[in-house]
């Protein structure tokens, strides 16, 4: 099964929260980290469908294809590091 690591989102996301000051409650988000999560995650949806179109979708090739597209789609809607 090929895209990205879950591993490297997760990193992403750790690097993903600076603080701008001394306050704990002053957090930043970093656009740039942000930015590449999405492409991230929205380039191995792409391959991941694309490969999807070759199986029957009762198939367990298309079922193993169909989880990591959802794993990642909860990763984009949570943001949070997946848990081991």
């Amino acid at each position: 099964m090929n895209g990205i690591n879950m591993e490297e989102i997760d990193s992403l996301y750790e690097k993903l929260i600076i603080n701008s000051s001394a306050s704990p409650c002053s957090c930043n988000i970093d656009a740039k980290v942000r930015t590449e999560i999405y492409k991230k995650i929205l380039d191995d949806l792409d391959a991941f469908i694309e490969k999807q179109r070759c199986f029957k979708t009762d198939s367990d090739e298309y079922g193993k294809l169909d989880l990591q597209i959802r794993l990642r789609l909860l990763k984009e809607i949570q943001g949070l590091p997946t848990p081991h």
